[in-house]
């Protein structure tokens, strides 16, 4: 994505954790591209930008163990769209 605006991050520090980026980006050592459902959570000094024009699609896979009888996975599941068993 920044390549096809015209730049190109350096990288120097590396992160694992979100709680870790969001410090990085606080201390004014970097950016952060991160899905709207992360930023809607408010944080201190940072502000959150929409980008509008991304085009690109994220796949998210659910995957779980078919002997497994949770209660709480069919009211997951229920929440999964269009999902494929």
């Amino acid at each position: 994505m920044c390549l096809e605006r015209g730049f190109a991050p350096k990288t120097g520090q590396v992160a694992y954790l979100r709680d870790e980026f969001f410090t990085f980006v606080l201390l004014g050592m970097g950016i952060l591209i991160y899905p709207e459902n992360v930023v809607r959570a408010k944080r201190a000094g940072l502000k959150a930008v929409p980008i509008r024009d991304v085009g690109k699609v994220v796949d998210v896979s659910a995957v779980w163990r078919k002997e497994i009888r949770n209660p709480a996975l069919q009211g997951f599941l229920d929440l999964v769209p269009d999902r494929t068993v």
